[in-house]
């Protein structure tokens, strides 16, 4: 405490002016007050009033604001409370520093949001940063009894501004949820290594890809690390289910932002290279038709690989059928860019 107000019990006694926080040392009780050694020739008073039964016992040590600084006749006058409120604030600027969270209790409410108490101050959570508060578009009579059950309740939030000359504290329940959220998944990526197979459960299938709870925790896997099939993206998204087990394996870790990537097909078999290590140009194999076009006919040759059959290595007498089993050979095939020209024989 005395680090952080630059004063001290040690102060030199001509220094102390109002306002000054010092350490002291409760010597005697009475009905007039607490007499505080606070070093200097004579002790300090703190009255009667701040003096709650039973919080204060000789020998405590205490902080006290000076209240008016010893005169003539010796009289040096303290406050408890007050030294507490600074105390207060001297640990909420830290907090808006450190960007720490903290637990508030709520008070009250008015038209933008939470009235809320912090350690005998007050401090304001705008509606618009709550998640505990209801859905403002609620009938006004519900809103009400909702927030008025809310008083007393204890809630955790973040400083978002701080202006001690103003008395103004303006609290973020939202980012102490998402702060706390990316705090668990960096203490859950601590342990993880890219290119490490991992497993756990489907907890969302959205357009853009699946989201993976790794215990706690979730990792995205892009729809372009799903499958090595070609099928439409919705198609094959259509194949999971929230809750079903996978295995999956590390692309990338952000751990700053508690962030990673990863990728189910890297844990399968591709079948391109698979292609590729059974076969190569000018092998003939066997294929099955899929789609009919005016520039030619794709073939699939492996679960998950197809091919396109160039029409004009296609008799014009011969007539393929969607289902049907041909033989073709294989022109090109690049596995890189899963690129496949075929030739048709029969």
């Amino acid at each position: 405490m005395e680090e952080l107000l630059g004063k001290g019990k040690d102060l030199p006694i001509k220094q102390l002016s109002r306002g000054d926080v010092i350490e002291g040392t409760i010597i005697q009780i009475n009905s007039q007050g607490a007499l505080v050694d606070v070093g200097a020739k004579s002790e300090g008073v703190i009255p009667q009033s701040e003096i709650k039964t039973g919080q204060l016992h000789v020998g405590d040590k205490v902080y006290v604001y000076v209240l008016t600084p010893e005169d003539k006749r010796g009289q040096l006058l303290l406050s408890v409370s007050r030294a507490a409120t600074v105390k207060n604030w001297v640990g909420l600027e830290k907090s808006f520093r450190d960007g720490t969270t903290i637990e508030v209790v709520v008070t009250g409410h008015n038209k933008g949001g939470l009235v809320v108490d912090l350690g005998g101050l007050a401090g304001f959570i705008p509606f618009s940063h709550t998640e505990s508060a209801s859905d403002l578009s609620n009938e006004k009579a519900e809103l009400q009894s909702i927030l008025d059950k809310m008083r007393g309740e204890t809630l955790k939030a973040r400083i978002i501004e701080f202006d001690r000359e103003q008395n103004r504290v303006i609290l973020s329940e939202k980012e102490a949820t998402l702060g706390e959220a990316i705090n668990k998944r960096k203490e859950g990526l601590a342990d993880i290594k890219e290119a490490q197979i991992v497993s756990g459960t489907v907890s969302a299938v959205m357009p853009y890809g699946l989201m993976i709870d790794l215990g706690g925790f979730e990792g995205l896997v892009p729809q372009e690390e799903i499958s090595w099939d070609q099928d439409p993206i919705d198609e094959v998204l259509s194949t999971f289910e929230t809750g079903q087990e996978v295995k999956a394996q590390v692309l990338e870790i952000d751990r700053e932002l508690g962030k990673i990537r990863l990728s189910l097909k890297n844990v399968t078999r591709d079948p391109w290279k698979e292609l590729a290590d059974a076969h190569k140009v000018n092998d003939v194999v066997s294929a099955k038709v899929l789609r009919l076009t005016s520039y030619g006919v794709f073939a699939s040759v492996a679960d998950g690989v197809e091919g396109l059959i160039s029409i004009s290595s296609i008799p014009q007498d011969q007539e393929l059928k969607v289902g049907q089993e041909i033989k073709v050979q294989i022109e090109a095939l690049d596995v890189e860019k899963r690129r496949l020209d075929l030739v048709y024989q029969g």
